[in-house]
């Protein structure tokens, strides 16, 4: 079987363990709409570079997801960071389309992004990354040790 062969067998696998809506959502046409123009525009856009396309794609998608992450948490500079990412790939997309494309392609990625950032910019939480970190570097000095032996 041919690398084509097990990609579409790996692709019915995980499509059964997610379902229809799952599978609509990782590899359906509207994620696709978003994705293909955002590789098109690496692939054009990283001849020269140390790192390939692949590499920038990834470090995207990471990037993305710990901005997410960060922004659901209530970080504030998670919060700007992925403002600032949306804007970035809205602009890599329209650039990444096909000819003729590039404003409903930039278009589907607002909404998208929008619609995502609903949760993200929803509401203050109650606990923070930078209110943990801290707590954590001073338990000594928060927990001191009684000595009740006088």
């Amino acid at each position: 079987m041919g690398h084509l062969g097990h990609r579409h067998q790996a692709r019915r696998r995980r499509d059964a363990g997610l379902g229809a809506a799952g599978a609509w959502i990782t590899d359906g046409p509207i994620t696709h709409s978003i994705s293909d123009p955002m590789r098109a525009y690496l692939d054009t856009h990283t001849a020269g570079l140390p790192a390939t396309a692949r590499d920038l794609w990834i470090m995207w998608l990471v990037a993305a997801g710990a901005l997410y992450l960060g922004a659901l948490f209530g970080s504030t500079y998670a919060r700007i960071g992925w403002a600032a990412i949306g804007a970035l790939t809205g602009v890599a997309v329209y650039a990444g389309a096909p000819a003729g494309t590039g404003p409903a392609a930039a278009g589907l990625t607002a909404v998208v992004w929008l619609t995502l950032s609903l949760l993200a910019y929803a509401g203050r939480s109650t606990l923070t990354v930078g209110d943990i970190l801290p707590s954590l570097a001073n338990r000594r000095d928060r927990d001191p040790v009684i000595d009740s032996t006088y």
